[in-house]
């Protein structure tokens, strides 16, 4: 992940925060041998007015509460702490906390809880959360695109909305539904591959996972790479690295294909494009600064690229250029003259 989406896109927390509430009540009520408190009184009273007419939130609220009661009290007890543990997400991300999955609890509770928390994610859109959360993101980002692979434009809000996606699926973990926390703006290519994937687990081995809101920094490097290898010596063969290495950029890499993305969909049909405008930069640099050699009229055109950021690519860019920085530093003499003259 290129970037962190803002901590304040998380605040307005209040439904999922509330729902936390109400399962807690049921199972401490249970625990208690008393009856559980009927609809709205088992609502916060801070929303209580806003969920009291909230019929189907009800419905799935009691046939939660009747399927706990059924349950004896070491299952119940799994089943909460299933709740806290998927809502630690940082720790899960992080490798710190472990969880159940849905399919770990008892399986008469599994449906009531897919139900409940599935129509709480609903009830964002409805309530305007999904669509605040939206804004505040979009207002803080560096770059208008999705951090997941710097790539894809999001719209500004008000437009058709971006994927939301379930960042711990909703399928495996489903006490995070509505949970902003969880909930994560991305490009619609990002969320098609992600889809229902766990990032948490894959073939059985615990992998770990960037923290949209809190990701490590890191570098992407082509230095590696070999030019002129391939499609008639027109191409380099690319070596996409990124440093330093961590476990989170190889679950980032697997789930989002970021190196294949990287390399078909904008190093290959790119690289021309970029060489003519770096000519075009060279000739307008000797026009002003005659003499200039070309590894620093490189590192100019560096700076001017990293002025750019995460903006139409550049941070690819950026890494195409030092490359050719290194191999005009070390005399590639076919690259030189590629770069310089348009013949």
């Amino acid at each position: 992940m290129l970037f962190a989406y803002p901590d304040a896109a998380t605040q307005n927390n209040w439904l999922h925060e509330c729902l936390c509430k109400i399962i807690e009540t049921i199972h401490k009520s249970v625990d208690l041998g008393v009856n559980v408190p009927d609809w709205p009184e088992i609502v916060p009273d801070n929303y209580r007015e806003i969920l009291t007419s909230r019929t189907g939130l009800r419905k799935k609220t009691s046939k939660y509460a009747d399927k706990i009661q059924m349950l004896l009290h070491q299952k119940r007890a799994t089943v909460y702490d299933a709740l806290i543990n998927q809502n630690r997400i940082t720790e899960l991300l992080n490798g710190s906390g472990e969880c159940d999955k849905i399919a770990d609890l008892p399986i008469s509770i599994q449906d009531p809880i897919l139900d409940l928390f599935g129509f709480a994610f609903e009830l964002l859109t409805e309530f305007d959360i999904r669509d605040q959360q939206y804004r505040c993101i979009y207002d803080a980002l560096p770059a208008k695109v999705c951090p997941f692979c710097g790539l894809e434009l999001f719209d500004a809000p008000g437009a058709r909305r971006e994927a939301l996606d379930h960042y711990l699926a909703k399928s495996i973990y489903p006490f995070a539904a509505a949970n902003l926390c969880n909930l994560i703006p991305m490009g619609n290519k990002c969320n098609s591959l992600k889809g229902a994937i766990d990032i948490l687990w894959k073939n059985g081995v615990r992998r770990l996972s960037f923290d949209p809101y809190n990701p490590p920094n890191f570098a992407i490097s082509l230095d590696n790479s070999q030019l002129f290898a391939r499609e008639n010596e027109t191409l380099p063969d690319w070596v996409i690295e990124f440093y330093p290495p961590m476990q989170e950029i190889d679950t980032w890499d697997d789930v989002f294909d970021i190196r294949n993305r990287y390399a078909r969909g904008i190093l290959d049909p790119s690289f021309k494009d970029w060489i003519g405008d770096f000519r075009y930069w060279h000739m307008r640099s000797q026009t002003v600064n005659a003499g200039q050699s070309l590894a620093n009229t490189i590192n100019s055109y560096i700076d001017s690229l990293e002025r750019f950021g995460f903006r139409d690519q550049s941070f690819l860019k950026v890494a195409v250029f030092r490359l050719f920085r290194k191999q005009v530093q070390q005399g590639n003499s076919r690259l030189i003259k590629l770069l310089v003259d348009p013949t």
